[in-house]
């Protein structure tokens, strides 16, 4: 897959065909498409560690007047799960590895991802 809409076409594909995905494969899909998201220029750089994800913001994304404030407001609904930090000009998010952190970290990406867009 080398698109977000392909790993979507794919994973509509797999659902008409057999029905309900496997949870194993499903977190694939999800994985595949976090990967080409943040190949985007919004994201530096992407570290996954045993009990935790850390998702770090490109100097791009941090230098636009007024994103942080709609970073917050777009993040607000993770806050329970998610820490966010802004230390020596790095913004970065860490997500917990809880039951559901992979949709979560999907969700993020992908708001994160619209939200640059918009900002353009």
């Amino acid at each position: 897959c080398n698109s977000v809409k392909e790993v979507n076409r794919i994973k509509r594909r797999l659902k008409d065909i057999y029905g309900r995905i496997p949870t194993e494969v499903n977190n694939l899909l999800i994985k595949k498409k976090v990967d080409l998201i943040i190949e985007h220029p919004e994201f530096r750089c992407l570290n996954e560690y045993e009990d935790k994800i850390v998702l770090f913001l490109s100097d791009s994304f941090c230098s636009k007047n007024g994103i942080a404030n709609k970073l917050f407001d777009t993040l607000y609904p993770f806050m329970d799960r998610i820490k966010v930090s802004y230390l020596k000009k790095e913004l970065r998010i860490e997500i917990n590895k809880h039951e559901l952190w992979l949709n979560d970290l999907e969700k993020i990406v992908d708001k994160i991802h619209q939200l640059y867009l918009n900002e353009k």
